[in-house]
């Protein structure tokens, strides 16, 4: 598939990011996660931290994407009757088309969707993301930057509400976490707190969890996953710390996971591709007000 795409080559790192602005060069479609930031591949010191995890080739579906990317919780769904609207921030205006639960997982019949503009700045990429309806509106920037003296890369985000209600929300980043193709026994998600929540699926048998730490315990066989969700996190910025790390070749490969606003919960995910640390920052913005929060990650 022929997309339009943004390269990004500084000092250790080699990025790739896709650039399309309408449905035709887009490379998700889905209704679930923020469209902008998607990336093919995000290399440091020739690892692959960020990369394919997934053979989806629907563009609508809802796992067909890849990098450092987030969703955020859906605004007005369980209010709004069968045929009316909702928001999901990075997406646009959804229509609620049943009176079934909201299911991350399906396609939502998009009403609005905006206006993009993707542009290459020096070491990085930004996406502009202008929303106009009757309820909500917003102009939304996300700045991906790579700082090579550093070894960093940046995430930042400007959220503005130009509409006439609140923006009440949770955005989580996904961290498809790849390693050029190694998550095994010496993958392992360490935090400055306790991974206290509700295990799911995997844990005694694939994974298992020492105070602050998940460690999983082999590849993960195909068709099957590890998961952990609501994990309470004291819900400061000191608790979004999240090191990350597998060996690539026999050699450790680290990246730490920082930011700005604090760690209100977490989820964790693992399938037999990536490893998924999912840290959340709760948003609410009145109108006329803007938020601004970043997300570092610091490479090893």
């Amino acid at each position: 598939m022929n997309l339009p795409k943004i390269k990004i080559l500084t000092g250790k790192f080699e990025a790739v990011f896709y650039a399309g602005a309408d449905d035709s060069t887009m490379s998700y479609l889905g209704t679930r996660f923020d469209r902008a930031g998607v990336s093919a591949s995000i290399k440091f010191d020739n690892v692959e931290y960020f990369g394919k995890w997934t053979d989806q080739s629907d563009k609508t579906f809802h796992d067909a994407i890849s990098g450092a990317v987030e969703e955020f919780s859906q605004i007005g769904y369980d209010s709004a009757k069968v045929g009316d609207s909702f928001l999901k921030i990075g997406v646009g205006i959804l229509q609620k088309d049943s009176d079934q639960p909201y299911n991350f997982r399906y396609t939502y019949p998009v009403i609005n969707s905006g206006e993009r503009i993707v542009e290459e700045i020096e070491n990085g990429v930004r996406f502009l993301h202008t929303l106009q309806d009757t309820k909500y509106a917003y102009v939304y920037k996300k700045t991906i930057t790579f700082d090579a003296s550093r070894s960093r890369m940046t995430i930042s985000h400007e959220l503005k509400n130009t509409g006439v209600s609140p923006i009440c929300t949770a955005v989580y980043n996904h961290n498809f976490l790849t390693f050029s193709d190694n998550i095994n026994a010496s993958t392992n998600i360490k935090s400055t707190f306790d991974w206290n929540g509700e295990q799911i699926a995997g844990f005694n048998q694939l994974a298992e969890i020492n105070a602050n730490k998940i460690a999983l315990k082999s590849e993960i066989p195909e068709g099957e996953f590890v998961l952990l969700k609501n994990i309470q996190t004291p819900n400061t910025i000191d608790a979004y710390d999240i090191l990350a790390e597998s060996k690539v070749d026999k050699k450790l490969c680290q990246v730490r996971i920082t930011s700005d606003k604090p760690n209100s919960k977490m989820n964790f995910w693992t399938s037999p591709t990536c490893v998924c640390p999912e840290p959340f920052t709760d948003i609410n913005i009145q109108p006329n007000d803007l938020f601004i929060w970043n997300i570092y990650y610091d490479f090893k």
